[in-house]
């Protein structure tokens, strides 16, 4: 059974006003089959799902990108790293391409590294992260 692109008519589940407004920021324009959101503060977790049941199998996909980008952003903003370190600065990677590649560029996707490792006969096509 081939999975449907979730609409506005999608099913939720868990919090509703939390799925409603994960719906409302979801690109669908592009093909999204399932989305899952949680939040904690104060008044404690809150989670929803949209077009997956809550209590199955969630493939959670490329969270770590966001996490890491927060992360990344804070270590920013409080001068503990800065955009243009090298790699070579934190890794033991001194004299290689990847040891010249700045955290931005890797961050970006800019670096011109492989994306698999390894030296490349080919400069690997650029793309930019937004």
């Amino acid at each position: 059974m081939k999975p449907t692109c979730l609409t506005n008519a999608s099913t939720t589940d868990g919090d509703t006003a939390l799925a409603g407004l994960l719906l409302n920021s979801l690109p669908l324009n592009r093909p999204v089959y399932a989305a899952c959101l949680a939040t904690v503060g104060p008044a404690g977790a809150r989670i929803a799902t949209i077009g997956c049941d809550l209590q199955k199998t969630f493939h959670i996909g490329s969270i770590s990108k966001a996490l890491n980008g927060l992360i990344y952003t804070d270590m920013v903003q409080t001068r503990l790293i800065s955009p243009h370190d090298r790699l070579e600065d934190y890794l033991p990677l001194a004299g290689t391409a990847a040891g010249e590649a700045t955290l931005e560029s890797c961050l970006t996707h800019t670096s011109g590294l492989p994306a698999t490792g390894g030296e490349s006969a080919q400069q690997p096509e650029r793309s930019v992260l937004y």
